[in-house]
């Protein structure tokens, strides 16, 4: 994984403006089924298929002005053609040269709280983006010389095979 690929991914995505996704558990309050039910009509049969696996999953969707937005995640269309909600972590690798206490002070620094060290890779993390986008947050970030990369946590259905 490199910067440039991300940034490539990431300049691909599209917001969703008309949808905001709750996640099951959280409860929705006038949930507005005839916008979904256009949202729905606008999509491609990929983020449509999606968007039915969320509902199925118990995920809700409704659109930003009847939405808490402090527990909602915006959704948007990937490059792909799938749907991808945004959450409110990211996996960022940086420098090797950063031992563990100038990882805490970076993390600090920049807003972040570290959830786990990731172990597939030396200095890479799960951090939290502490309410800021995760998108402008890793894009950010990836302007960084000491970050290899940083690549928002997407929630995203599993693709049949």
């Amino acid at each position: 994984m490199d910067k440039t690929t991300i940034l490539r991914r990431l300049a691909k995505l599209q917001r969703v403006e008309t949808l905001r996704a709750l996640p099951p558990g959280v409860a929705a309050v006038n949930v507005n089924a005839n916008n979904l039910g256009k949202s729905m009509r606008d999509m491609s049969g990929n983020a449509r298929s999606d968007l039915e696996s969320f509902l199925g999953a118990g995920w809700t969707f409704n659109v930003p002005e009847e939405t808490n937005l402090d527990q909602a995640l915006e959704v948007f269309l990937g490059g792909d053609g799938h749907l991808k909600l945004l959450g409110r972590t990211l996996v960022v690798k940086i420098s090797e040269d950063l031992d563990g206490v100038a990882v805490n002070a970076w993390l600090k620094r920049n807003g972040l709280t570290l959830r786990r060290k990731l172990g597939f890779a030396a200095n890479t993390f799960l951090v939290d983006t502490s309410g800021m986008s995760a998108l402008n947050v890793a894009q950010t970030l990836n302007e960084l010389p000491e970050v290899h990369y940083a690549e928002p946590n997407f929630i995203e259905p599993i693709q049949s095979r």
